[in-house]
């Protein structure tokens, strides 16, 4: 490990592997050039992004570029630091340790120094330990040396008055002080699992997987070699060994980090997932780039308006009041635009998917690229062309009206021959004239396709195009030659009406340089395209019709079809198609014949005309819509064929020109701008198609959301049947128990009852029993007081 360099050897091939860790950028080098890469890494390791770094290395005695001096001055820029040296603008360079010994202090060390920042963020300083409890750091403002004791209470001073970037350094990462207690409050470290924890609280915040082994090694390895639909299924199948932090490497998401098909694959995985299986997948080693700290301290493009922008504004002389509000756009894609300009171009115009031209960003380099060169190339030849059909239209209605009037002439003979020989010279002047331009404009347009033949060789007659610009070359070469030598009238005139048609479709390519005409074209041919399959099922019936018509007809001679009448009847079939209908021909049939020929053209015209004719305005209609709907990114996509057809013309000095390929493009453009009528049908596509997308994507989240909250509720709700259930199960138990108890009472309270009812039912007898008897002695007694009445009567 030197600096943010990771060396390491790949047993495959015996190559020493290093790679950058701030950039990720990786370069493979043999043993013998280890040493000779270790002292350029050491000493001027920005040369390991050289282009010809291996041609360096091959160096037996490597030169240093950068001259030694002895002092600091205030101006001097700090660029970078090595163990002994401090690096300063201009390829010069310090020797530290020697430097710092005007500051009278003995260091216990020699490496410990690094370049510090100042609250806005640039290098100001050099801080150096003196001793473990001492640092010693150099102002170059203000020329001199300072001291710090480091204390407790300066620590916490420390960290309550200054930033924490102010106290790291650059490249090494040396901590003056230690972090506030704001993140990894308690770390737990196992085998498998590094767990972060906040403040003290029982969830943890993150984790990261360190259970490595050489198999996962070798996956990581091997799977950045294999094609995308190799990577789908690997990461479709077990996604989750991949989210593995492994050194030099990172986790899956800095493996496919240039990968976007790899990535969409990976996050539609990862919301299948719970979010506390899901570990950290990317984190910051060492600290922010450039680029990244401009991104998060941004600056009003006003401070520095006249530096940026001074002097590459063409100002209208006309001077206007309306104000209005200007945004601003930046493309930073120096890799893209400058190091290599032709494949940006080259890998649109091959792509398939037309979403790519409806990327800002895309729209925006095509369109720098169009204004910028190739707009005004394809210009210049369309005017060129345009004096070849003017010339060439001249030569046709001049040569063909001359003709008809020579053949009208009603004068007398030597009259007429006097005046054919002047006409006929003034003809063959007029004829010569206008094929010597013609020929000299085409002259320069075959000298451009040879050109490209030899530049694209067979990817030249990829492009239909080309087939149609030569043939129209040809074509116009054998047209000359039999218009001079009249060979056969009826030849003229076949070529003829070949090199209109050609012309015309030249004519066509060059008006796809304007986007009102590239929008037609594009429909023509789109209209065709979709009717190819259509036309032929058109075909195969007005062929069946048209055979009919032969047989009933009993292939009559038709006066109107003299010179075709093979094809009389299919070109009967044909305008009854159109809706053009001949029936004088259908009262010289047979009476048996008669009705059934009628019925033939009855299903001919619903068939041919009225269904045939519907379909295909349906078919257009649906064609127009298709190219509405791809408007603009239909005519991006013609502009990035006619880039990459300029840029192939391009010699070396064109691609080295900073205002053809520059490293970025700022973009200015009123916040009102107001969209074409050729954008609206697209805009509202475009606007359809990202709502019905954004309200897929939401139904998406909520529908996994509730089924997550659905999920939780139901396993809580699970849990409390699974208690409610032990519980009543203990209940049952206990049930059972009462059951038997009062079963038990019941039972001996019946047996109760039961001994309660029968001494009840002996007393009830012996009660009746004591009745009678004294039912018996009151009978007695009433015997007794009769007798007494008696006889005290007597």
């Amino acid at each position: 490990m030197i600096k943010n360099y990771l060396i390491y050897t790949q047993n495959e091939n015996d190559k020493i592997v290093i790679r950058d860790f701030t950039t990720g950028f990786t370069r493979e080098i043999s043993n013998d050039q280890l040493a000779n890469c270790k002292k350029i890494l050491t000493t001027q390791d920005e040369m390991f992004h050289f282009e010809n770094f291996e041609e360096l290395l091959k160096q037996s005695n490597l030169e240093d570029l950068n001259e030694l001096v002895d002092d600091i001055n205030p101006e001097d820029i700090f660029i970078k630091n090595d163990k002994q040296y401090i690096y300063l603008n201009g390829n010069r360079k310090l020797d530290w340790i020697q430097f710092r010994t005007k500051s009278g202090n003995v260091f216990e060390r020699k490496n410990t120094f690094c370049i510090m920042y100042n609250r806005f963020n640039e290098k100001q300083y050099v801080f150096d330990q003196l001793s473990k409890g001492q640092i010693v750091y150099y102002d170059k403002m203000n020329q001199k040396f300072s001291t710090i004791e480091l204390t407790v209470q300066l620590t916490q001073m420390i960290m309550m008055h200054h930033p924490l970037k102010a106290i790291l350094n650059d490249h090494q990462g040396y901590l003056l002080v230690q972090y506030e207690s704001f993140y990894a409050d308690k770390i737990i470290i196992d085998p498998s699992q590094v767990k972060l924890f906040i403040n003290g609280e029982q969830n943890m915040v993150g984790f990261f997987q360190i259970d490595i082994n050489d198999q996962s090694i070798r996956d990581y390895r091997e799977i950045s070699t294999k094609t995308n639909e190799e990577i789908i299924k690997e990461l479709q199948a077990d996604v989750k060994k991949y989210f593995k932090y492994v050194a030099g490497i990172g986790t899956g998401i800095g493996l496919f980090q240039n990968n976007l098909i790899a990535l969409e694959t990976i996050v539609k995985q990862l919301q299948k997932m719970d979010k506390q299986e899901i570990p950290i997948l990317i984190c910051t080693l060492i600290n922010q780039s450039p680029f990244d700290f401009s991104i998060n301290h941004p600056k009003n493009v006003n401070e520095k308006y006249d530096e940026l922008f001074g002097g590459k504004l063409l100002h209208s002389p006309e001077s206007s009041d309306q104000i209005v509000s200007i945004e601003y756009n930046l493309i930073n894609l120096p890799h893209s635009l400058r190091s290599n300009p032709q494949e940006l171009m080259k890998v649109l115009s091959e792509t398939e998917r037309a979403d790519y031209f409806e990327n800002m960003v895309i729209q925006s380099i095509i369109k720098f690229k169009w204004n910028q060169y190739a707009k005004s190339f394809y210009q210049n030849r369309f005017y060129i062309y345009l004096i070849f059909m003017a010339s060439f239209i001249f030569d046709i209605f001049y040569q063909t009206y001359a003709s008809v009037k020579s053949n009208d002439g009603e004068l007398p003979d030597q009259s007429k021959v006097e005046q054919d020989s002047e006409i006929q010279q003034l003809n063959m002047w007029l004829k010569i004239s206008t094929k010597v331009i013609c020929s000299i404009i085409l002259a320069y347009f075959l000298g451009y396709e040879l050109h490209q033949i030899r530049v694209q060789r067979r990817d030249y007659f990829k492009d239909g195009w080309n087939y149609f610009d030569f043939s129209h070359i040809i074509a116009f070469v054998v047209y000359c030659i039999l218009d001079f030598t009249n060979e056969n009238h009826d030849s003229v005139i076949l070529i003829k009406i070949l090199v209109i048609v050609l012309s015309f479709m030249k004519l066509f390519f060059f008006l796809r340089i304007y986007d009102g005409f590239s929008f037609l074209v594009q429909m023509m041919g789109g209209v065709f395209k979709d009717l190819k399959y259509f036309l032929i099922f058109f075909i195969i019936f007005i062929l069946q019709f048209g055979m009919i018509f032969l047989v009933l007809f009993k292939a009559q001679s038709i006066d109107e079809y003299n010179g075709v009448n093979k094809l009389a009847y299919f070109l009967m079939a044909f305008r009854i198609s159109s809706g053009d209908f001949q029936l004088e021909d259908y009262h010289s049939q047979n009476d048996g014949l008669v009705i059934f020929t009628w019925i033939i053209w009855l299903i001919a015209v619903m068939t041919l005309n009225i269904v045939f004719m519907n379909f295909i305005i349906a078919v257009i209609s649906e064609s127009y819509e298709k190219v509405m709907q791809k408007l603009v990114a239909e005519s991006y996509r013609v502009k990035a064929h006619m880039i990459v057809e300029r840029e192939q013309l391009f010699n070396e000095a064109d691609l080295a020109r900073t205002d053809y390929f520059p490293n970025f493009i700022v973009i200015r453009r009123p916040l009102n701008t107001q969209t074409n009528e050729a954008g609206e049908w697209q805009g509202f596509i475009k606007d359809l198609k990202y709502t019905i997308r954004t309200s897929a994507v939401k139904s998406k989240t909520e529908i996994i959301q509730n089924l997550s909250q659905l999920q939780t509720q139901n396993n809580s709700k699970l849990d409390q049947v699974i208690e409610n259930s032990s519980k009543n199960l203990a209940n049952e138990g206990l049930d059972e128990k009462i059951s038997k108890l009062l079963k038990q009472q019941l039972d001996q309270a019946q047996e109760n009852n039961n001994n309660d009812f029968k001494q009840l039912k002996t007393d009830v007898n012996g009660l009746g029993g004591q009745v009678k008897e004294l039912k018996e002695d009151m009978e007695l007694i009433k015997s007794s007081l009769s007798q007494l009445l008696q006889k005290f009567n007597q």
